[in-house]
């Protein structure tokens, strides 16, 4: 006779002691619009990038369009030599490099690797009840506007607001 498998519990389920690298793209945010014609020339994206066991990140790439882009690490050398926090980044992008989808929207995503060359799969391997352990690329979709009179601006809307 087959017995039922067991359901995950948090009582039965051992702790987590060791993360996976993992990064996410904390600037531009979901449902954050920019206009293409605001008198800037390019986009400011900003994120975080954290490894586990105390080992550096040592690069943060950005997918945009076609291609990977290397963004500037904001992080200080560790006196103790084991990196235990989060690591800032960021990249300019210009927007002449900005192509809206059929939709009107770009995407962003991101990914790390540390000193030990681990890095973030492209697509979630590891799936469980309680979401721990996600580290896939983080993806941002972002709209883009082209004001008609050239003094538009970034726009922000809030989450809530469905269109």
């Amino acid at each position: 006779m087959m017995q039922a498998p067991l359901k995950d519990s948090f009582a039965s389920t051992p702790s987590i002691e060791s993360a996976p690298i993992n990064s996410l793209i904390l600037n531009p945010s979901l449902g954050d619009v920019i206009d293409l014609n605001d008198g800037e020339d390019t986009v400011t994206l900003q994120g975080v990038a954290l490894s586990s066991d105390g080992k550096a990140i040592t690069k943060v790439e950005i997918f945009i369009g076609d291609r990977w882009l290397p963004a500037k690490l904001k992080s200080k050398k560790s006196p103790w030599g084991r990196h235990w926090t989060w690591t800032s980044w960021i990249l300019e992008v210009p927007k002449r490099d900005l192509v809206a989808d059929h939709d009107g929207k770009v995407s962003f995503a991101c990914r790390a690797v540390d000193e030990g060359y681990n890095t973030q799969p492209e697509k979630q391997v590891l799936w469980n009840m309680r979401g721990f352990l996600q580290n896939s690329y983080h993806t941002v979709p972002i709209h883009l506007i082209s004001s008609s009179d050239g003094k538009g601006g970034s726009y922000r809307r809030h989450s809530s607001i469905r269109e």
